[in-house]
């Protein structure tokens, strides 16, 4: 069966953001084979805050087409009480129940499936028993 992977990157100090929410210090730049982990996973879920701030960090296209997913090529989910649309093609917003989504969803064929984030996603995640295993990239 597939795996929820709660997978973050961590302050030496256990933060996850800032307090205002920012993640302005992570780096992709860390000891952690992000390719060799993409390669195990093809679903990514996260909350509406950690959705904008992927978004944000999206390089912008020159043309005037509609954002990307910042995940490409992997199904996407966002877990959101206040977002109706993603606003991008291929992102699904989730507003209904957790659990029962989540376990629909590990029932399905595939790899195993990456929860990126926020630490509010990640604490409901905990609380319901979904998450299999924590990977935590120390900054």
């Amino acid at each position: 069966m597939r795996k929820i992977i709660l997978g973050l990157g961590i302050s030496l100090d256990g933060y996850i953001a800032r307090k205002n929410g920012a993640v302005d210090w992570l780096s992709m730049d860390w000891d952690y084979d992000w390719m060799a982990f993409f390669k195990i996973i093809d679903v990514v879920l996260m909350g509406r805050k950690s959705w904008e701030m992927a978004l944000g960090m999206t390089p912008k296209k020159k043309s005037k087409s509609k954002a990307s997913n910042p995940y490409a090529g992997m199904e996407t989910y966002v877990f959101s009480r206040t977002l109706k649309t993603s606003g991008v093609e291929g992102v699904e917003i989730i507003s209904g129940n957790l659990k029962e989504f989540v376990e629909n969803l590990k029932k399905r064929d595939g790899k195993h499936i990456w929860l990126s984030g926020g630490g509010e996603l990640a604490k409901s995640f905990l609380d319901e028993n979904l998450v299999d295993e924590i990977h935590l990239g120390i900054m």
